[in-house]
């Protein structure tokens, strides 16, 4: 099916990933229909289009007309690491509302659905090679939440016989594309808050802890790949780059940019010599290659990173402090 004859309906318009593809899938003129659970007034205007509340925990009937309109359903309404840090561990949001909403997709003719999980169901400091046989090895509440939402979809490609791909991004990077994105906890975008805020940036590890990272570009364009080409049945897909590289290596980069561009200096500290050597692992996808290569993927980062020096104080919050062992997950 080519991209002009597809309609996509995108849970999760408000957040990182989410805002990211409506944003591509608008620039390639795919037909979209964009919704979120907030704010919908400030994402029209960020869009120069209709965005439709929707929450997946409410009343879906509501929009009885666009699921009637949509071909493809994307799914980026699932937890992220905060809300899995929530009261709930941010369990009914991963199970019950993606239950109800593919039910509620498959009843209104969409067959075809794009579900938003995460790499780390595979674990937090991967080692190995990794592929899409790995084995799943939660050890967080948001590797969890993510699995148990894609056993929701695997369910529902057995019970109603339509085609889900369970997406699993590595650590995802980017500039933020509309101001309702609240994820300063994620490498780089919190090394560039702590630095505004103080003009300094404390490891609490050694930084040696090695990451696959992805930008929000190239997980839009594997979901346009995917929407275009989708596979049959249930399936399983690594959103991965063939760029890896340590928090160490990241947080040296925004320091060298930073005193680069800006006119106060920031200083990097680095309080740990744990751990001594970091996770060796490689990730990859049978069934998506990475979109740009290792120097193209560096270089992504690096400007990144000085749009993201630029960009003003307040897309970024002083409140929290990043975690060196949560950074990019």
């Amino acid at each position: 099916m080519s991209a002009s004859d597809e309609t996509v309906l995108v849970t999760g318009a408000s957040g990182f990933i989410g805002s990211a593809l409506v944003q591509h899938l608008i620039n390639a003129q795919v037909s979209v229909i964009p919704t979120a659970r907030s704010h919908t007034d400030v994402l029209s205007e960020c869009f120069g289009m209709k965005v439709l509340p929707l929450d997946v925990m409410g009343d879906l009937s509501l929009r009885n007309a666009e699921f009637d309109a949509a071909t493809t359903l994307v799914h980026c309404a699932t937890p992220n690491d905060i809300q899995s840090k929530g009261e709930d561990g941010g369990l009914s949001l991963a199970t019950h509302g993606t239950y109800r909403l593919i039910e509620h997709a498959a009843a209104h003719g969409i067959r075809r659905v794009v579900y938003l999980s995460t790499l780390q169901v595979y674990g937090t400091e991967l080692q190995g090679t990794l592929d899409e046989t790995t084995p799943v090895h939660c050890e967080t509440a948001y590797g969890l939440n993510h699995f148990l939402g894609e056993e929701v979809c695997r369910l529902a490609v057995r019970r109603h016989n339509i085609d889900i791909v369970a997406l699993r991004p590595s650590n995802v990077y980017g500039v933020p594309s509309v101001p309702t994105v609240a994820r300063d906890t994620l490498v780089p975008m919190c090394f560039v808050r702590d630095a505004k805020a103080s003009g300094a940036v404390e490891l609490r590890s050694s930084g040696n802890q090695n990451r696959n990272f992805v930008s929000t570009g190239e997980v839009a364009e594997i979901i346009a790949t995917l929407i275009t080409e989708f596979p049959a049945g249930y399936t399983i897909v690594n959103a991965v780059s063939a760029y890896m590289a340590s928090i160490r290596e990241i947080a040296d980069m925004t320091e060298s940019i930073w005193n680069r561009v800006s006119k106060t200096p920031m200083q990097l500290r680095v309080l740990s010599d744990e751990p001594a050597e970091g996770n060796a692992f490689t990730i990859t996808s049978n069934i998506i290659a990475p979109r740009l290569s290792e120097d193209q993927s560096r270089s992504r980062m690096a400007d990144t990173i000085e749009q993201l020096i630029q960009r003003t104080n307040n897309e970024f919050s002083a409140t929290k402090k990043c975690e060196s062992k949560n950074y990019g997950q």
